[in-house]
C-alpha cells in the first residue's frame, strides 16, 4: 500500500520536471530572438503575434534557426 522512498522520490522528481517543462514552454523564445539578434519586437512585424511561425517570418534565415532550435528544447 505504501510507497518506498525511492518510488516517492521518482514521483517529486517527476512532478517537478513537469512544472519546469511548463515553465520553460512559456518562454517567448521569438522575442528574444528578435531582440537580441535581430533588435526587432515581432510584436510589431508581419502578423503582430509572437508565435513561432511569426518569428519564422520576420528573423530572417540564421535567426529563424535560432528560434525553432530553442522553442524545440
Amino acid at each position: 500500500m505504501f510507497l518506498s522512498t525511492v518510488e516517492t522520490s521518482y514521483i517529486l522528481l517527476s512532478i517537478l520536471l513537469l512544472i519546469i517543462s511548463y515553465f520553460i514552454g512559456s518562454i517567448p523564445f521569438g522575442i528574444i530572438v528578435g531582440k537580441l539578434a535581430c533588435d526587432k519586437d515581432i510584436r510589431y512585424y508581419g502578423s503582430k503575434n509572437i508565435g513561432s511561425t511569426n518569428a519564422i517570418r520576420v528573423l530572417g534565415k540564421k535567426n529563424r534557426i535560432y528560434s525553432i532550435f530553442l522553442r524545440c528544447i
